[in-house]
Parts: C-alpha cells; sequence; structure tokens
C-alpha cells in the first residue's frame, strides 16, 4: 500500500529524534561510565628519606587513593608534604584540591606561597584567589589578603594594594595592624612620599617583626633629609640583634602542625635554644642522635651543647657530624667556636699550654670553614681570635679585615680588628675601627669604650 508524502515525513521526522534521542542515551552512557579521573596523587623516594616521614605520607596518600574526589584528602597530602619539604609533590596536589574545590582559600594560598619567589605574576593571581576564597577564621583571611597586597606592591599596583594595607591596618591583631601599617610605609615610599613612610615606619619601628627593616627604611629618610644624627640612632637600631620574628602565618603553621620525625624534634630543639631553655633542647637531641645518627642531628646538638658551655661533649659530636661530610662549613664554623671557647676557659685558669692547642684547633677548623664558604664572617672572626692569642698578629687583623668585608653592619668584627691593630702598633688604623664598633654596638655594649679609652692612654 503507498504511504502518502505527508506520513513518509511524519516517519523521517520520528525516525530523527530517534537516532537523537539514541545519540544522547549512548552519550549520557559514556559520559556516566568514564567520569573524567583524577590525576595519580604523588609518591616520594624512601631511599634517604626519614622512615616516619614516609610512612606519614604513605598513610596521606591511601586516603586520596580511597576517595580521589575530596578536595580535603588532597588538600591533605599536599600539607603534609609541604611540611616534610617535598615542593613539587605538595604543589600538585594543592592544585587538584583547588580544581575539586575552587572555593576553599587555602590551596590557591599555598599555591601563591610557593609560586611568591620565582613567579610574580602567578602569585598574584593564586593570592587574589586566596584572599576571595573561603576561609575558616579572620585570622587566616587577614593574611590572605596582606599577603595579595605586598604581591600587589611588588607589581607596583600600588592604589589596590594600598586599599588592603589600610583595610588590615584597622585589625585588633597586633601582627596584622603592624604588618599592614608596614606595607603602607613601603606603598607611600614607592610613591615618594617621605612624609607617610616616615610616620608609617616611625609606628612600627619597635615591633618585633620588623625593627630592623622599618629602622633601616626610616635611616635612608633621615640620611635623604641630611638629619644625620637621626640616621646614626636608626641605623644602630637596624643592625642590633636579635633579626626580625617572621610573621605569623596560620596557613604554614597549619601545615609544619603535621611535621613527624627528626624535623618535628629539630624544631622543638631549636625553639627551646631561641626561648633560653638550652637544657631542654640537649635532652631532645641527645635521645633524637641515638634514632637519627646523622649531620643535622650532629650539628643541632653540637650548638646546643656550646651554648651549655659542654664544649669538650659539643667537639666530640661536632666531629662526628664530619665524618658524615668532612667539608661541612657549620660543623667546621661550631668546632671553631667550641675550641676557641674552651681554650679562652683555659687561659683564664692559667692552662696556656692546653689552651694554646685549643687555639691551634680553632684556627684550623675557622680556616676550613671560611675556605668552604668565603663569606662567612663569624667563622674568618673565630679564627682571627684564636690567631690573636697565638701570637700571629698580622694573619689575625688579615682575618678579621676578611670579617668586616663579609658583615661590615656588624660591631664585633671592627672591634677585634681594632684591638688587634692597637697591640700591633698601628694606632690610625685602630683609633678608626673602634669608632666604628662603637657607632654599629649596642649602646649597652661597653667594649668599644673601653678599647677607646685604652687606646687613648696609650
Amino acid at each position: 500500500m503507498a504511504i502518502s508524502i505527508s506520513r513518509r515525513r511524519r516517519l523521517t521526522v520520528a525516525i530523527a529524534l530517534l537516532v537523537v534521542a539514541a545519540g544522547s542515551v549512548v552519550a549520557w552512557r559514556v559520559t556516566r561510565s568514564s567520569p573524567s579521573r583524577s590525576p595519580m596523587p604523588p609518591e616520594i623516594k624512601a631511599e634517604g628519606v626519614d622512615p616516619e616521614v614516609v610512612a606519614t605520607v604513605s598513610a596521606a596518600r591511601q586516603k586520596v587513593l580511597n576517595d580521589p574526589r575530596s578536595a580535603a584528602v588532597w588538600g591533605d597530602l599536599g600539607k603534609v608534604l609541604f611540611a616534610h619539604t617535598f615542593e613539587s609533590e605538595s604543589e600538585a596536589c594543592f592544585r587538584e584540591a583547588e580544581n575539586l574545590d575552587p572555593q576553599d582559600g587555602r590551596w590557591p594560598y599555598y599555591r601563591g606561597h610557593f609560586a611568591a619567589g620565582s613567579d610574580p605574576d602567578a602569585a598574584v593571581v593564586h593570592f587574589r584567589k586566596a584572599a576571595a576564597g573561603r576561609q575558616s577564621n579572620s585570622g587566616f583571611a587577614a593574611v590572605a589578603h596582606l599577603r595579595l597586597a605586598e604581591a600587589l606592591l611588588d607589581h607596583q599596583e600600588l592604589d589596590e594594594a594600598a586599599s588592603l594595607f589600610e583595610a588590615e591596618a584597622l585589625s585588633e591583631t597586633d601582627a596584622t595592624r603592624i604588618r599592614a601599617t608596614y606595607g603602607l610605609g613601603l606603598v607611600a615610599t614607592a610613591r615618594d612620599d617621605l612624609t607617610a613612610a616616615d610616620r608609617h615606619f616611625a609606628a612600627v619601628a619597635e615591633a618585633p617583626f620588623v625593627r630592623t627593616r622599618a629602622s633601616a627604611q626610616l635611616a635612608r629618610i633621615a640620611r635623604l633629609r641630611g638629619d644625620a644624627v637621626a640616621a646614626g640612632r636608626y641605623e644602630e637600631s637596624a643592625t642590633r640583634p636579635p633579626p626580625d620574628r617572621p610573621w605569623p602565618d596560620p596557613f604554614i603553621a597549619e601545615a609544619n602542625r603535621l611535621r613527624v620525625g627528626q624535623q618535628e624534634s629539630l624544631q622543638k630543639a631549636d625553639a627551646l635554644s631561641r626561648r633560653g631553655r638550652p637544657a631542654e633542647a640537649a635532652e631532645i637531641l641527645t635521645n633524637l642522635s641515638r634514632d637519627y645518627p646523622n649531620e643535622l642531628t650532629f650539628q643541632a646538638t653540637g650548638a646546643v651543647l656550646i651554648q651549655l658551655g659542654d664544649f669538650s661533649k659539643a667537639a666530640q659530636v661536632l666531629q662526628e657530624c664530619l665524618a658524615f661530610d668532612p667539608t661541612h662549613p657549620q660543623a667546621h664554623h661550631l668546632l671553631a667556636m667550641a675550641y676557641f671557647l674552651h681554650g679562652e676557659l683555659l687561659w683564664g685558669h692559667g692552662e696556656k699550654e692546653r689552651a694554646r692547642e685549643l687555639f691551634r684547633r680553632a684556627a684550623d677548623h675557622g680556616g676550613r670553614a671560611a675556605e668552604r664558604k668565603p663569606d662567612f664572617a663569624s667563622a674568618h672572626l673565630y679564627r682571627g681570635r684564636a690567631l690573636v692569642y697565638l701570637g700571629k698578629r698580622d694573619e689575625a687583623v688579615a682575618s678579621f679585615r676578611k670579617a668586616v668585608e663579609c658583615r661590615p653592619e656588624v660591631a664585633d668584627g671592627h672591634l677585634y680588628l681594632g684591638e688587634a691593630l692597637a697591640e700591633a702598633g698601628r694606632l690610625e688604623e685602630a683609633r678608626a675601627a673602634l669608632k666604628s664598633a662603637a657607632e654599629l654596638a649596642d649602646q649597652k655594649d661597653p667594649r668599644p669604650r673601653e678599647a677607646l679609652a685604652r687606646l687613648g692612654r696609650e
């Protein structure tokens, strides 16, 4: 039976619709059965890595394998890797965490932290996402805004940077307010507004986070204004220890809390040592050296034992450090310190022959440290001090000059150089060096003034 033209058209349309529908079903099935696959989480090589770190990374990695679509577990693996300095591996994890949850500001923040030193353009992009993203509390949000402001400042995008700094300068948190105020000083400096820059830097000149940097900026401004007295005062403050403390960073702290094994113990010992509790630090490091007998542990233990005044044991531990790396400059430097300080102690008790042997060792190790690292000012300094006791004044003067060349802002180099020159009868040179020491030294340090007074009497 013949089919009418209108019916054929209806059949053609129906068949076409069925084909489209069938194709849609197939496409849906293909899409449903083949979801986008997450990348494999990175692995680390176990060889030469702390076994406890390997176990911690493996456990975090297994969580990713169990739930590869979870941004949180990718981020946790990234933080574990970050805490143990596996930078490229952690960056890959944070990138995937950001892909899975673009609204979480933590993941672009870590990526910005990595990019800040190598790719400033990328750092701005990452910190902008971090600042706009979700944060767990106001402390995290403030640091994300400040890092974005600092990245924008580096890009000379001064108006936006200033706006962010101004908002955070109203914070009730001291560190946030100080960081923002210092940032406003840098913005004013970039705009050549010395009055505003001076006001902002002066407001934070005694803050432990920026004292040396703010004082250096104030000294520069004073020089530009022709105020030599104020410039000298600020320059003295800029060179006075201790160095600026690092800014509090809850993102970094959150990751560092995941540290395990040797790194965790070294961090605890360092914190105790800095807080004036070297005996507790030494106990941690002594226990650590039994489980991790390597150069890092021995170096840290030697430094704390010197702080405690146990010079013989410090030298023994540092020699074990050199067994791993005979050219290690810091180990040689610490040995020079231990031998010199022990020698000085014996010299004061009249045991001069034993002391001379220790001074010879101190000069030798100081020289080895300086040979390996020519800009190692403290190594040159201890070598020179040992050579003075050995009666080798010309060599001592040369070492002190090297120390001053490496760190001209440190008073001790000028002081010991001046004293050595005075003993050699080179009084005018000695006076110039001692005057420099007096200008650079802390006002509470009487040694340069006393040396100048002795020189005057001579």
